[in-house]
């Protein structure tokens, strides 16, 4: 394990690095006229950047306040939303990389700097959840797969809203004008529910492992 500090360092170097890639990206978009409201890529890198910059807050109160006790006195609604800000890119980065790789990039054209915005939000996104895996601590549960669904189910809302105010869809297999469309929209809802399964699982058993070595984490998030 590394110390406190050390994982503060980087924290801040992802969360710095994760803001630059974001504020890149919005501005080419809009350079260019294009909307990015729309594609779960985006909201799902906005969970990162959110999701780091209370992990940053929870390290520096660890470090220079009253260690570990500051963060067990945290009303038990905070420490809810915590998990939940943990829990969406947590799942769904694994999501956001999968598709992209399997199912776009193949007919993905763009210049250099597209090139590395792409890798970072579909490739180093989930480095960094994972990174967080092995350094952090946050817990995730079963339970929590309702307000995940709800979370998803709001992003397909979404979807439909984008479709009605720009004409396109965010993602083709959304179409719900190809035939059986239908099958797209049920595939989708089970590979989420199947990340979310296989991803709380993994959680489990580092929690299991940790208390079985007695390898206590540095921050109990």
């Amino acid at each position: 394990m590394v110390t406190p500090k050390t994982l503060l360092f980087l924290r801040s170097v992802i969360l710095v690095y994760a803001v630059v890639v974001m504020a890149t990206s919005v501005a080419l978009d809009v350079s260019e006229g294009k909307s990015f409201w729309g594609y779960f890529t985006f909201w799902t890198f906005l969970g990162i950047i959110v999701y780091f910059a209370v992990a940053v807050y929870n390290s520096y109160l660890y470090i220079y306040s009253s260690g570990q006790k500051v963060l067990d006195a945290r009303p038990s609604l905070v420490k809810l939303l915590n998990w939940y800000l943990y829990m969406m890119p947590a799942t769904c980065c694994y999501i956001v990389t999968i598709v992209f790789w399997v199912l776009l990039f193949p007919i993905w054209q763009g210049s250099q700097t597209r090139l590395w915005l792409t890798t970072s939000q579909h490739g180093a996104n989930s480095l960094f959840m994972i990174f967080e895996f092995v350094f952090g601590s946050v817990p995730l549960v079963y339970q929590l797969v309702w307000p995940y669904l709800v979370t998803v189910g709001l992003y397909v809302a979404l979807a439909f809203v984008y479709h009605a105010e720009t004409g396109f869809w965010s993602y083709a297999f959304l179409d719900t004008s190809k035939r059986l469309f239908w099958v797209y929209y049920i595939g989708i809802g089970v590979l989420f529910l199947l990340v979310f399964l296989a991803v709380t699982a993994c959680h489990r058993w580092r929690d299991a492992y940790r208390k079985c070595h007695s390898m206590d984490s540095i921050e109990r998030n």
